[in-house]
């Protein structure tokens, strides 16, 4: 065997350790995807942001949280929620554009979330979480995956 080509073996084995290592399991066995762990880290993130921004002289805390999530969610509109896969065509790509616009309207939602942080007012951003909140509990029966 030429080193190259043995490199190159050691190398691809190496990512599928890497890969299979990383790849977050379920209690019951099946893996996670990357955008599932993406929005558990949102709600926790959320949980906090909503803790912060009852207090007058805590929510400046939570800018950086929420500018956490805003990268988090430009991260996971490119993403594809794995509900896709069972989906096909035009039904398929719609349920893909539905998606899209409903990150982007998350995203929208947590600049003004950011701005409310920014300004000290607590009541906006209360407001503002509260709508998230809502907004995380329609996306999930779209989007999530049946169990």
């Amino acid at each position: 065997m030429q080193p190259k080509f043995l490199g190159a073996i050691v190398a691809a084995l190496a990512a599928v350790f890497l890969l299979a290592w990383k790849t977050p399991v379920t209690q019951d066995g099946h893996s996670e995807s990357a955008l599932h762990e993406r929005m558990e880290d949102l709600n926790s993130t959320l949980r906090r942001v909503n803790r912060l921004v009852k207090d007058k002289q805590k929510i400046s805390e939570a800018v950086d949280l929420v500018v956490e999530m805003e990268h988090d969610v430009l991260d996971a509109k490119g993403e594809v929620p794995p509900r896709a896969d069972k989906l096909e065509g035009a039904v398929r790509d719609s349920f893909v554009l539905g998606y899209r616009r409903d990150m982007i309207k998350l995203l929208v939602m947590l600049t003004e979330l950011e701005m409310a942080c920014l300004e000290g007012n607590t009541d906006a951003a209360q407001a503002v979480v509260e709508r998230l909140v809502s907004h995380r509990n329609a996306s999930h029966e779209l989007y999530q995956d049946e169990e």
